[in-house]
């Protein structure tokens, strides 16, 4: 496994190392993903630049940087083939840590309150993403979700077109101000 990282983070007011990005040679096995369910495999983003209030702990890389290595450790050590990217921000810096998972063609979550040292919430991460690959749309509702993963829900975004019972078309107001 290899790891990037940079000291570039004027921006934020600290020069803590961030991960940039993470390259494996690990092959497909536990988490291997069957071109019988989507074609690309999904995406897991992570914020890189959420604090978990534990930094001072870490030399000062931020729990986000945290989260990003210890994915990027299990999922090496079980073979997944995971498209990994990080995220210089993803806004949600009152939930930390944040990820989201994403597809083409399926529904996007986001994910919080997630925390780099527990190994069942790393696990959990993982464990989701067969769940998804495999489930029309990548839906998946809370019971399918791994436990850790099913009150730190922060969206589940459909995709466009998508053709899932909870996606209602709406239309503009009328001048009286009703839905048509």
């Amino acid at each position: 496994m290899a790891v990037s990282e940079s000291a570039d983070m004027a921006a934020c007011g600290t020069a803590a190392p961030l991960v940039k990005s993470v390259t494996w040679d690990a092959r497909p096995a536990r988490c291997e993903w069957s071109a019988t369910t989507r074609e690309v495999a999904p995406t897991l983003s992570i914020c890189l630049r959420c604090r978990d209030g534990r930094e001072a702990e870490h030399q000062g890389v931020r729990g986000g940087a945290r989260l990003a290595e210890a994915i990027c450790q299990h999922a090496a050590q079980q073979g997944c083939d995971v498209g990994l990217r990080g995220i210089s921000c993803m806004s949600q810096c009152k939930r930390p840590c944040v990820i989201s998972l994403t597809a083409p063609e399926a529904f996007t979550y986001v994910f919080g309150d997630l925390d780099p040292s527990r190994p069942d919430h790393v696990q959990a991460i993982l464990d989701l993403m067969p769940l998804y690959n495999i489930a029309p749309e990548g839906y998946l509702a809370r019971d399918a979700r791994p436990e850790p993963l099913r009150a730190s829900i922060l969206g589940r975004l459909p995709a466009i077109g998508s053709s899932n019972a909870i996606v209602s078309a709406l239309s503009a107001p009328t001048p009286a101000g009703k839905l048509l």
